[in-house]
């Protein structure tokens, strides 16, 4: 707070809850982006908990204070500049450079999708009096794919790799009772309990990150990427 970060929300075991510097990582992944599509070389970068709202999966970055960072080299021999301009509400990374250093095409996908199965816990306490459900979901993973076209025409692909941690379905039975506790049990192998979770997962919405700047300053400018918004 005295560095002059607000409170908002962040994601801890899987939760929302109140914290300083809380979309922060808006920012991070907005820097990523812009990395990414400037050939910049990514040393460390972490996805999220979960999948977030403002970007498609595969493309953020978190950070956190003390243990989770983003970093990236300008592998150019020339230096670069990063611009930052904050315009009615958006934000606005640039990172900026030589004309020959620029690349001819850079290109993003994201594929090889594959679920991460989550399980169904059954617990007792005797102090309830009617049994408690904290659904939920199922754990995403995933490969960032960037092609690089140089100047030269020679080719570069690196893949980054994105793990989204799956969330127990928690049920606390009121009771000891044998036929609750396998009654919970059963209800663990339900045919479509999650799938409705996992299809919400699967079609987050985001805000497209690779409008390029027109004007006159774009034979140097090696790219730029509009932050996310809520």
């Amino acid at each position: 707070a005295e560095a002059g970060y607000d409170d908002a929300p962040v994601i801890i075991d899987g939760k929302l809850v109140p914290g300083i510097g809380g979309g922060i990582c808006q920012v991070s992944s907005t820097i990523f982006n812009t990395a990414l599509l400037s050939g910049m070389n990514i040393v460390e970068r972490t996805p999220h908990f979960e999948p977030v709202g403002y970007i498609q999966a595969g493309r953020d970055a978190t950070v956190a204070w003390g243990y989770l960072d983003f970093k990236f080299r300008n592998p150019y021999q020339h230096s670069i500049y990063i611009l930052s301009v904050m315009n009615n509400g958006t934000l606005t990374i640039y990172i900026i450079g030589t004309a020959q250093d620029k690349p001819k095409n850079v290109s993003i996908s994201v594929g090889d999708y594959s679920e991460i199965p989550n399980k169904t816990i059954t617990k007792v306490d005797p102090s309830l009096k009617e049994k408690e459900v904290q659904e939920g979901h199922v754990g995403l993973k995933m490969n960032t794919y960037r092609t690089i076209t140089y100047g030269n025409w020679v080719t570069q692909t690196d893949s980054f790799e994105s793990v989204y941690d799956p969330v127990d379905t928690i049920i606390t039975m009121p009771t000891t009772s044998e036929a609750a506790v396998k009654k919970g049990e059963k209800k663990k192998q339900g045919e479509n309990e999650f799938y409705e979770v996992r299809d919400s997962i699967l079609s987050v919405a985001w805000v497209p990150t690779d409008t390029p700047l027109l004007g006159q300053c774009l034979d140097c400018l090696l790219y730029t990427s509009p932050s996310p918004r809520d």
